[in-house]
């Protein structure tokens, strides 16, 4: 309830925030690339850090099964031969 509340006075401020008439440089825009490009990489990097984790959730949620799964059918097949 307290996060409800504190979204709506956030929002009522910026709604009825007065225009500044500020200037944004070239460095500025470069600024915000800058930081759009770093954050998608750095989001790429830590997928590719836990990219088995997220491969096995997400099959524990789509209900497949995942390789250790399969291995152990396996063997319990061969030992019934």
């Amino acid at each position: 309830m307290k996060l409800v509340r504190l979204l709506a006075v956030l929002f009522i401020g910026l709604c009825y925030s007065q225009s500044a008439l500020a200037y944004l440089d070239p460095g500025t825009g470069s600024l915000i690339l800058q930081m759009l490009i770093a954050g998608i990489l750095g989001a790429l990097y830590t997928i590719k850090l836990y990219w088995y984790r997220l491969k096995i959730f997400i099959a524990q949620i789509l209900g497949a099964e995942t390789k250790s799964e399969n291995k152990q059918d396996n063997d319990n097949l061969s030992d019934k031969d």
